[in-house]
Parts: structure tokens; C-alpha cells; sequence
């Protein structure tokens, strides 16, 4: 069986695997091997992999680009008025 290096990992990508594997009681090497596999679509079986920011979007949605940019122009209007 070939071995493969990734290089390149983020710290974010870094830590959510350590996460999944914490979580799943699994070595780093098996979480990322199911990992692959699932993204791959070889493997039925999948893993605890919950992200919380994800599950609050699935329940109350996600706002489009749009509704996004006019909330981020609203805060920043509010954080120039003054202050008392």
C-alpha cells in the first residue's frame, strides 16, 4: 500500500482532525484515512464530525452574500457614531 505526504495542513485543518480523532477515540492516521475515504465516497460508514457553526446554519439558515455584506456596512455605520 503506497504512503502519501500532505503537505500544506492549516492550523484550523490541523486541529479539527485532532478534534474528530479525540472525539471518535481514533489515531490521527485512521481518522484521516475515513476522512478520505468518505470525501472519496468509498465508505458508508461516517464519523462524528458535527460542526457546531454548521448545525446553527442548518437550523435557523445562512445568509446569502448580499444580506451578509448589509450587515457587516450596518455595524460599521453604527461603530462611527459617537460615543457617550
Amino acid at each position: 500500500m503506497p504512503d502519501v505526504l500532505i503537505r500544506g495542513i492549516d492550523n484550523e485543518m490541523a486541529e479539527r482532525i485532532k478534534e474528530i480523532a479525540r472525539n471518535n477515540n481514533m489515531p490521527l492516521n485512521d481518522v484521516l484515512l475515513k476522512l478520505l475515504r468518505q470525501a472519496l465516497k468509498l465508505d458508508a460508514e461516517t464519523l462524528a464530525v458535527a460542526n457546531p457553526k454548521q448545525d446553527i446554519a442548518r437550523l435557523a439558515g445562512a445568509w446569502d452574500k448580499d444580506e451578509n455584506e448589509a450587515l457587516r456596512a450596518a455595524i460599521a455605520a453604527f461603530e462611527q457614531l459617537p460615543r457617550s
